[in-house]
């Protein structure tokens, strides 16, 4: 299943001919190289003058929703052929715009997406002007990361990402433009009308012109720094010899090298405080050991001092940070290196998730380098990442007693007895390259990245979903979490079921309230506006039930601001960031269950600000059998009836 990225879908009657195809395609074209497509749409500004436009050429007034529905189709068309050409086996001539495969190929792909089969005559057309409007706006789901994965080793996830920010869903074909001689310093290249547009004039460029200006440069670059490699290691050799006969092998551990790459890392050091540190820490290894305690200290300061400080700093209570970087250590997932601690390393780390905090903010408060800083929370994020299959997981998939919040709970038991446990999305702030923004800009044209969490009814994720572009509909997401085996995620047993909220579709196992009628909580404040009528009640009591996920989501952004404001780090590193929240999310909610955020959020009608807005949203339509669609439907009005029947009696 593969819907499409929509804001809105319809289905209109409008009569698109082939001309006024072109005529809409080509007017779309313009208003993008105007950069007037900002997110995964056009603002309604835009969208009125594109209709305008439109009736000018060819006298026919079309509604923005008809506009809005073609332009969707052409969107999903687009990602389409882009997927079937790219599909190993396949072959596309974009002169004659014919896709080749051989007959075995095409029935197997068929099958699988049958919306192709017209490709099988001629290809897509206008492919690539649909290219120049959707390829910057497209997600491609190439970042996608579960909870339930194992981490790429680093070479093959760098490669994942370089892929990611080279290319897009479009499909660029190389035409050979002559003789393909390596050994050619001469040869030249002529670029494509997209070069030009990016590099200036002329048409076409010579390679060699360039060629030998940049092999003199390099080889004098690598002359300079050779010769400045080795003064400083002839350097160093001396102050290491001078070293090891003054100290012998005991100063091995605390060496005058470690020390002078912990004072280069301080700021503002005037020569004259430089020699006086060397006079005292090459002759005597005490100092040595006194000045690089220093930094750890700070910690130490913080653990043992007012429980308030502490709280500040991390965003939790001393002894659940002992527990956290014990278990790290005995999960042998870190251990102390050369230079920094264990325990510093935890701090450092959770200093930049609980505060979004720069590392050079970070460097100074830690008295470290910037490089260090990186290395480190690089470390302890693999190392957190790497307690997922003890911090997050599921808890049942059913065919157990429900939880007690539920069991003792009259608004909740019996009808909701076969809960077991709640998903939504959610946007955390993203920091990615210029020419990808558009494709993570939300509909607040936030720079996003979108993730789908379950979680129980005891405020514990089960179950994240990162890396996907912040224009991304929930519905596609979720299908994409559910639809894949490698996100390893776990699916209710038969007749249990998932509560979700309307923007997703009512399937066994996922349980959504009625449409058109009420929903969030805000609506049913005050006495006047209390529910009346089963399918009202209903959407209130799901919505209470449903809303633990969104007081997840508030208590997860409100002790790690990383989450709003994210760095400038490697996007496969950013897509780690969240699922590392999540389970110091989970370990936290386990060790200390009055921890004084989570109180805040234990209300389970508690309004949350800026979560559950793009519930009630169109979706795609998605083929599904009416069986399927039939059983949840009989289970939400069963639930229903009794639920209002109850309550007429005033049992409930």
């Amino acid at each position: 299943m593969e819907p499409i990225d929509v804001d809105i879908d319809v289905d209109d009657k409008a009569e698109w001919s082939t001309r006024n195809d072109v005529i809409y395609i080509h007017t779309l074209h313009e208003h993008v190289k105007k950069g007037d497509l900002q997110t995964s749409t056009f603002n309604k500004r835009v969208w009125s003058t594109v209709g305008d436009e439109f009736f000018q050429q060819t006298k026919k007034r079309f509604t923005v929703l008809q506009l809005k529905s073609k332009f969707n189709r052409l969107r999903k068309k687009h990602r389409e052929f882009s997927d079937l050409i790219a599909h190993t086996g396949f072959g596309w001539n974009p002169i004659s715009n014919t896709v080749t495969a051989p007959e075995a190929v095409w029935a197997e792909y068929i099958k699988r997406v049958p919306a192709v089969k017209p490709y099988r005559k001629k290809g897509l057309e206008h492919y690539e002007i649909l290219g120049d409007i959707f390829n910057t706006t497209t997600t491609t789901v190439q970042l996608s990361f579960s909870s339930s994965q194992v981490s790429l080793p680093s070479d093959e996830d760098r490669e994942v990402e370089d892929n990611f920010i080279n290319s897009g869903v479009h499909v660029n074909v190389d035409v050979d433009v002559g003789d393909d001689d390596d050994d050619n310093d001469s040869a030249e290249v002529e670029l494509t009308e997209d070069s030009n547009k990016k590099k200036g004039k002329g048409a076409r460029r010579s390679i060699g012109s360039f060629s030998n200006r940049r092999k003199n440069k390099w080889e004098s670059m690598d002359t300079y720094f050779e010769t400045a490699k080795e003064v400083m290691q002839a350097r160093l050799e001396k102050v290491k010899v001078k070293s090891a006969e003054s100290t012998g092998k005991s100063g091995e551990q605390f060496s005058v090298t470690e020390c002078m790459e912990a004072l280069e890392s301080l700021r503002d050091i005037d020569g004259n405080t430089f020699n006086k540190f060397m006079e005292r820490i090459v002759p005597c290894v005490e100092w040595r050991k006194a000045f690089l305690a220093m930094r750890y200290a700070f910690v130490q300061e913080l653990l043992n001092g007012h429980p308030v400080r502490m709280h500040n700093m991390f965003h939790m209570d001393a002894p659940v940070f002992l527990n956290l970087y014990q278990t790290l250590e005995q999960s042998q997932l870190l251990e102390d290196d050369r230079h920094v601690t264990v325990i510093e390393a935890v701090g450092m780390c959770l200093y930049i998730l609980s505060h979004g905090a720069v590392m050079r903010v970070v460097a100074e408060r830690f008295q470290r380098s910037k490089d260090t800083m990186y290395r480190q929370f690089k470390r302890v994020l693999k190392g957190l990442c790497g307690l997922v299959p003890n911090i997050i997981r599921e808890q049942t998939r059913g065919q157990q007693p429900p939880p007690p919040e539920i069991r003792n709970n009259p608004k909740f038991c019996p009808y909701f007895k076969k809960y077991i446990g709640a998903i939504d999305g959610t946007h955390v702030s993203a920091c990615v390259p210029a020419h990808k923004q558009n494709s993570y800009r939300d509909r607040k044209i936030q720079v996003t990245q979108n993730i789908m969490c379950v979680c129980s009814f005891d405020m514990m994720f089960t179950f994240v979903y990162t890396g996907w572009e912040g224009t991304a509909n929930d519905s596609r997401v979720f299908l994409d979490a559910i639809g894949r085996q490698e996100n390893g995620f776990p699916h209710p047993n038969e007749g249990y079921y998932y509560v979700v909220d309307s923007g997703y579709i009512n399937m066994p196992g996922f349980l959504t309230p009625y449409r058109g009628e009420r929903y969030h909580l805000h609506d049913y404040e005050g006495q006047e506006r209390a529910p009346r009528g089963p399918k009202k009640l209903f959407n209130y009591r799901h919505s209470s039930l449903r809303n633990v996920i969104e007081r997840c989501f508030g208590v997860l952004k409100k002790r790690f601001t990383i989450l709003k404001n994210m760095p400038s780090y490697k996007l496969r590193r950013q897509r780690l960031v969240p699922i590392a929240c999540c389970v110091l999310h989970n370990f936290i909610r386990s060790q200390s269950r009055g921890d004084r955020m989570f109180r805040e959020y234990e209300n389970e009608d508690m309004l949350i600000d800026g979560e559950g807005e793009g519930e009630g949203r169109p979706i795609p339509n998605i083929d599904l059998s009416p069986s399927n669609v039939a059983v949840m439907t009989n289970v939400r009005d069963e639930i229903a009836k009794k639920m209002w029947t109850d309550c007429s009696r005033n049992k409930r």
